[in-house]
């Protein structure tokens, strides 16, 4: 197994352990509020209105989230020298919905290889959620579940700045797995 592939592996078995795929939001929060292994919440507040916050979380998320990468496999050998091999592809889709009150935002994951541990139905595993909701006029909160491990900490990075309006560029995905 390559170290591309431990990844997805890492994930599927953090979100295994004992119970559901976690492929949809409500499953992500209540997963999360139970404080189960590996889970992490955070309640922010950026002083910027809501439609602003919305917007550019909305434009972000799907100018650098929604991407598909192929995943290649390398194999070494003293003989043989190295091989490459298509393994399959990577696709991040992010969902954005937003009420005139309350917004939902997450990013889920779909890797090839993994068909069998998703669902008949393709669901796709979240890496996290974030629920955003007017405070005020020039104020919003957003609820962050996510994961704690460092390997998908980019979705809370990249959540983080692009409420409070920055622009640090795109998470690299690609280098991921």
């Amino acid at each position: 197994m390559t170290k591309r592939s431990l990844g997805p592996l890492a994930l599927l078995l953090v979100a295994g352990c004992g119970t559901t795929q976690i492929t949809t939001p409500e499953a992500m929060r209540d997963y999360v509020r139970a404080q189960r292994m590996m889970s992490k919440f955070e309640t922010f507040e950026v002083q910027r209105p809501y439609a602003a916050v919305t917007r550019d979380l909305k434009r972000r998320s799907e100018d650098c989230l929604d991407r598909e990468f192929k995943i290649t496999q390398v194999q070494e050998g003293i003989v043989l020298g190295s091989r490459e091999r298509a393994d399959g592809t990577t696709r991040y889709i992010p969902v954005a919905n937003i009420g005139a009150t309350k917004a939902e935002f997450y990013t889920k994951f779909w890797d090839s290889k993994a068909r069998a541990v998703n669902t008949p139905a393709g669901d796709k595993m979240v890496f996290y959620v974030a629920d955003v909701t007017p405070k005020g006029r020039n104020a919003t909160s957003i609820d962050l579940y996510s994961w704690n491990v460092d390997r998908y900490r980019w979705g809370e990075t990249a959540v983080k700045a692009w409420a409070r309006g920055e622009d640090p560029g795109c998470p690299t995905l690609n280098g991921m797995y």
